[in-house]
C-alpha cells in the first residue's frame, strides 16, 4: 500500500517516518527547500503490513517561476523542473499499484493560502479526491494538556480554508536524544502509537483505477499548473454535469425543462449541466466542450430503485462518459436507499461520495450542499483566464465569467495565537436557471 506524505520542508515529513519505522534511516532536514515534488520511498512493515511511504517535497509556501527566467525570491520552484519531476513521479506511482492514502504534514502557529494550496494540489489535482487523506500536526511536545485538544479549535481553522480531513494525529515527532524528560518520553511514544493505529485504520486496500493513465497525469499536471499560477483569492466558477432519473435537485414544476443552472452553495459559484438526455442515447457523447477543461464534480441522481437495473446501468453509464475515474462523484439518493447505493459503489469499485436529502425537513438539501462543497475538484483559472486577468484595472472590473472572488480569508492563526482575522460569508440559495 502506498502512503503519500507531503508538506513543508522542516515540518516532520522524514521525522514522522522515522517515527513509524525508527529502522527506516529517512534522513531530517534543516528546513532547506528541496526539489518541488522530489520524492523518496521507504518501505516499512507495520503490524505484518507492507506500506510504501512516499516522503514528497510539496510547494514550500513559495512560488512557480518560468525557466530562465530569473526570481528574486528564494522560495521560487523552476516550473520546468516541477513539472517533470512530477510526472515521473505519477508514473512511478501508477507503476507500483497507484496511492492509497495522503498524508499532510503541517507545523506552525497560523492556517494560510498557501498552505491550502499544498492541499488542493495533492488531493485534487494529483489524487482527484480518490483516496483518503489525513493530516498530522506536529510540534505538539510542548503544548499544555493534552496534544490532541489542539484539534478541538484546530479543525474549524483548517475547514475556513476548505481542507477536511478522514482522519488526524496530534503528535510530536523528536528523535529520542532529544526526550530524556519522562513526559517528552512519555509523548513520543504515544505519538508512535497514534501515528501508526491511523495509518492501519485510514490506509485503504486497493485504489481507483484510471482507465486511461496518460490522461489521468496530463489533467493532474494542468490542475498543478492552473493552482500554483492562480492568485490567492481566485477560483473559477465549478462545473457540475447532473444525470437525474428524476428531477430531485431542480423543481422543474417551477422552471420547466432545463440545461444549465447557476448556483450559489456555501459562497462558491456553481454551474449544473442536465446530462441526463445524452446518458440516455444509445452512443453518446459527452456534452463538455464548451465547459472549458470540463467537469468538476459528476452528481448522480437514481430514478429508480437500486435494484432497478436501467437506473444502476445509467450510473456506469455517466461515470464513462464523463471520465468517472478522474472525476469525483457524488450519488444522491433518498435517506431510505443510501445504505443499498453505498454498498453497491463500494462493491463494484466507484468511488463515489453517498449522500441524501430529506425532502419534508427544514433543510432538505443540507447534506447534498456539503457534499458538494466538499468533493467538487479544486482548480485555478486556465492558462488563457491567466493571461486576461493581467490586463489594465479597467479591465479588470469586468471579470471573466469562469471566475469569482473567493471570500476565503488569506491567513488565520491556529489554536493559542491570537487573531483578529474575520473569515466572510456569503448566504446560500442564490439560484438562477438558462
Amino acid at each position: 500500500r502506498n502512503v503519500v506524505i507531503f508538506g513543508d520542508s522542516g515540518v516532520g515529513k522524514s521525522s514522522v517516518v522515522n517515527l513509524l519505522a525508527p529502522s527506516s534511516g529517512a534522513k531530517t532536514s534543516s528546513g532547506v527547500s528541496t526539489c518541488t515534488f522530489m520524492s523518496q520511498r521507504y518501505d516499512v512493515v507495520i503490524d505484518d503490513e507492507n506500506f510504501g511511504i512516499w516522503d514528497t517535497a510539496g510547494l514550500n509556501g513559495g512560488s512557480i517561476t518560468r525557466s530562465r527566467i530569473p526570481s528574486r525570491s528564494k522560495t521560487a520552484v523552476d516550473m520546468t523542473t516541477a513539472t517533470v519531476t512530477l510526472e515521473s513521479l505519477l508514473y512511478r506511482l501508477d507503476r507500483e499499484g497507484g496511492i492509497q492514502l495522503l498524508v499532510y504534514v503541517i507545523k506552525g502557529p497560523s492556517v494560510s493560502q498557501s498552505l491550502a494550496r499544498n492541499y488542493d494540489i495533492f488531493n485534487s489535482a494529483i489524487s482527484r479526491k480518490k483516496v483518503p487523506i489525513s493530516v498530522i500536526i506536529t510540534g505538539l511536545e510542548n503544548v499544555e494538556g493534552d496534544m490532541e485538544d489542539w484539534w478541538e479549535g484546530g479543525e474549524g481553522v483548517l475547514k475556513e480554508f476548505d481542507m477536511y480531513f478522514d482522519a488526524h494525529a496530534c503528535v510530536t515527532t523528536l528523535p529520542e536524544g532529544k526526550t530524556q524528560n519522562p513526559v517528552l518520553a512519555e509523548r513520543r511514544r504515544h505519538s508512535q502509537v497514534v501515528l501508526r493505529k491511523m495509518l492501519m485504520e485510514t490506509c485503504r486496500q486497493g485504489t481507483v483505477q484510471h482507465r486511461d493513465t496518460k490522461f489521468w497525469v496530463r489533467s493532474a499536471l494542468g490542475d498543478v499548473y492552473s493552482l500554483i499560477n492562480s492568485g490567492p483569492k481566485w477560483d473559477r466558477i465549478t462545473n457540475v454535469a447532473l444525470c437525474s432519473g428524476e428531477a430531485s435537485l431542480v423543481n422543474t414544476a417551477l422552471i420547466g425543462e432545463w440545461e444549465t443552472c447557476s448556483a450559489r452553495i456555501r459562497g462558491r459559484s456553481y454551474t449544473f449541466h442536465n446530462v441526463s438526455n445524452t446518458v440516455s442515447s444509445p452512443g453518446s457523447k459527452a456534452l463538455s466542450s464548451g465547459w472549458g477543461r470540463g467537469p468538476d464534480l459528476l452528481v448522480y441522481v437514481p430514478g429508480g430503485p437500486i435494484d432497478d437495473a436501467k437506473s444502476v446501468s445509467r450510473l456506469h453509464t455517466f461515470c464513462e462518459l464523463y471520465h468517472g475515474d478522474v472525476c469525483p462523484l457524488v450519488v444522491v439518493a433518498k435517506e431510505d436507499a443510501r445504505e443499498a447505493w453505498e454498498k453497491h459503489v463500494r462493491e463494484r469499485g466507484l468511488d463515489a461520495k453517498v449522500t441524501f436529502y430529506v425532502p419534508q425537513s427544514e433543510k432538505p438539501m443540507e447534506q447534498v450542499h456539503e457534499a458538494i462543497a466538499m468533493r467538487r475538484l479544486m482548480r485555478g483559472p486556465s492558462r488563457a483566464t491567466s493571461k486576461r486577468r493581467k490586463a489594465s484595472d479597467k479591465d479588470k472590473e469586468n471579470r471573466p465569467s469562469g471566475l469569482v472572488r473567493s471570500k476565503a480569508v488569506s491567513r488565520r492563526s491556529l489554536p493559542g495565537i491570537h487573531s483578529d482575522t474575520v473569515d466572510e460569508r456569503i448566504n446560500d440559495g442564490q439560484i438562477t436557471s438558462k
